[in-house]
């Protein structure tokens, strides 16, 4: 399979088209008692990033927006143990926002915690990732996991991150 490019695309497509399928005809099932369902399928960054990582995850960015309500992609950059996480993050949402309905579908899941080191992602880092996907055009934003027991992120910083309020600056207030 792997030695015939043009064979392994055509599973790559094939596995991609059956794993959406499945989950289209689940969601459609659902719609009977739930009529207003909304689809969301969970992506590594790297399909966004490495249009040859389609491969791999069987994940297509721009056919799952069409596919799908949302798509909700893993931008954790300390997960991904990338050397500068800023400019990563800029980057994933450039790729976003240069694919079609791509910033109005995707949801960008940031991490809470780093899960290399057991350490909590600190306020402050969350909070400037947030501005900094905000700068960049993104409508959703998530994070993970949300440890209220331990107050992390902080429920501070979390108003801060979901504020309706605006600043003059069109920024939410505290970013």
């Amino acid at each position: 399979l792997r030695a015939d490019p043009a064979l392994a695309a055509r599973w790559t497509a094939h596995k991609t088209h059956a794993i959406t399928a499945f989950t289209l005809e689940l969601a459609q099932r659902l719609r009977q008692w739930h009529p207003r369902l909304h689809t969301a399928r969970n992506f590594y960054a790297r399909p966004l990033l490495e249009p040859t990582a389609t491969a791999w995850f069987a994940q297509d960015y721009a056919q799952a927006l069409h596919d799908y309500d949302y798509v909700a992609v893993m931008a954790m950059p300390f997960m991904e143990k990338v050397a500068k996480p800023h400019e990563w993050l800029a980057e994933l949402a450039r790729h976003a926002a240069a694919t079609p309905l791509g910033l109005e579908r995707t949801v960008f899941e940031l991490q809470a915690r780093d899960w290399h080191t057991g350490k909590p992602v600190p306020d402050a880092e969350l909070l400037k990732q947030v501005a900094l996907l905000r700068r960049a055009g993104v409508r959703h934003i998530a994070y993970y996991p949300d440890d209220f027991h331990s107050n992390q992120p902080s429920l501070a910083a979390v108003r801060q991150a979901v504020s309706v309020r605006e600043t003059l600056s069109g920024e939410p207030e505290g970013l």
